[in-house]
């Protein structure tokens, strides 16, 4: 399975990154001479190894996705949903 594939479709709503995480992980040490490192907030960085003065690679960009969670329904058969994390109306109709 290709890694667009993979992200696309793994579990991933704010709060629960773990997963994309791994993938990103596994893809960027099979590809690269880089450490993975994860801060308190669950950010992932990477080490180049080897290197003298430890080097710093950034991969600028969010790992969860949009999640929606669904809070009711009307008698029309209708959901009411609310956004989990923080969510864009605008971005609904895509």
């Amino acid at each position: 399975m290709k890694l667009l594939e993979k992200l696309s479709n793994v579990f991933g709503p704010p709060g629960q990154e773990n997963e994309v995480r791994e993938i990103l992980i596994d893809y960027i040490k099979e590809s690269f001479d880089l450490e993975p490192s994860i801060d308190n907030l669950g950010s992932l960085s990477f080490i180049r190894k080897g290197m003298e003065g430890k080097s710093t690679i950034m991969l600028d960009g969010h790992m969860d996705e949009v999640g929606l969670l669904v809070v009711g329904y009307t008698s029309d058969g209708y959901l009411k949903i609310r956004g989990a994390g923080g969510l864009d109306p605008r971005v609904l109709p895509g």
